[in-house]
């Protein structure tokens, strides 16, 4: 069974290869050459807070704390710590980057924690980023994170975390793609 390469190479090639290699061109300019070109997402964790709680700047061991229920207090307010789903990337990343664990580590820690002192209440968890950000703006005292995308006026950002402004290319709180 001999191959008829001369005829192969010299057959125009159908439509409907033509549209899918421009598709498949299209799709790989999209994901690969428009990021390089202008940049990557904006990958910052932003903490923020309701817009009446007068916190400028927190460190990274005060959240860890708050978080971990050590302490209910920042710059002398009452706070209410939310949280995301345990399996988002946000949380991963904020499990990683401020309490230095993953989420059943966390959940081990408030085991632990409800053991010892029942009357201790871990973080309110949220589905949505959205709904992290619905609460926050309604619960005075309600602190959070969200990606800076998501950031609007209905929240404060804490602006330095670590003494660190959130416009520095040193922030510690930011997220891997």
């Amino acid at each position: 069974m001999a191959l008829n390469v001369r005829r192969w190479c010299c057959e125009p090639i159908p439509e409907w290869i033509r549209r899918l290699a421009l598709g498949v061109t299209f799709c790989l300019v999209l994901t690969v050459i428009v990021p390089v070109a202008f940049g990557q997402e904006d990958l910052r964790m932003v903490i923020v807070v309701h817009p009446l709680t007068p916190l400028a700047q927190v460190s990274s061991k005060e959240l860890r704390d708050l978080y971990l229920g050590e302490t209910s207090r920042l710059g002398g307010t009452e706070m209410v710590p939310v949280n995301h789903a345990a399996l988002t990337p946000i949380r991963r990343a904020f499990d990683k980057l401020v309490l230095h664990m993953n989420a059943d580590e966390f959940a081990q820690a408030w085991k632990a924690r409800r053991f010892l002192d029942p009357s201790q209440k871990q973080p309110t968890v949220f589905r949505s980023i959205e709904s992290v950000k619905i609460f926050v703006a309604a619960e005075k005292g309600a602190i959070g994170y969200l990606p800076y995308s998501a950031v609007d006026a209905t929240v404060r950002v804490v602006q330095k975390v670590d003494n660190i402004d959130i416009a520095s290319k040193d922030y510690p709180l930011r997220m891997t793609p």
